[in-house]
């Protein structure tokens, strides 16, 4: 027969059983959300000058952007779009001492009056050397 005293017995013991299988994955998955989460991410302060036709301060802008990613030229070419004409990358393992054009469509005739172009040359190394749009 159950007496008092094994009731509680079990009904602790129960208790600490789920206690247990809960807490853990509860922990587990609170201190991954903090590990995650302690990305850091770096505001960074632009300022753009901009001048009139006859060289006189027209007005200065401050930009504020927040990335965790390195300041290269591709940082800049994404947020400000400058230079505009940077290549999307400068190593490409299929061209070996090769000019590439890429017209920007291929079903009319690839001429500049009615078509525009991209011309990437590679180097032995597979690295750009020359890069030209029209």
């Amino acid at each position: 027969m159950l007496t008092k005293a094994k009731l509680n017995s079990l009904i602790g013991k129960t208790l600490n059983n789920y206690t247990s299988v809960l807490v853990k994955p509860v922990l587990i998955i609170l201190l991954l959300f903090q590990v995650l989460s302690c990305r850091q991410i770096d505001a960074y302060v632009f300022e753009t000058t901009y001048f009139n036709l006859d060289g006189t301060l027209d007005r200065k802008d401050l930009d504020t952007v927040y990335s965790n990613k390195v300041l290269d030229l591709f940082f800049y070419s994404q947020n400000f779009h400058e230079p505009y004409y940077l290549p999307p990358k400068f190593h490409n393992h299929k061209y070996k001492n090769d000019t590439v054009t890429i017209w920007q469509n291929d079903s009319i005739e690839k001429t500049v009056i009615n078509n525009f172009f991209k011309t990437f040359v590679y180097d032995s190394n597979s690295n750009l050397i020359s890069y030209t749009y029209s």
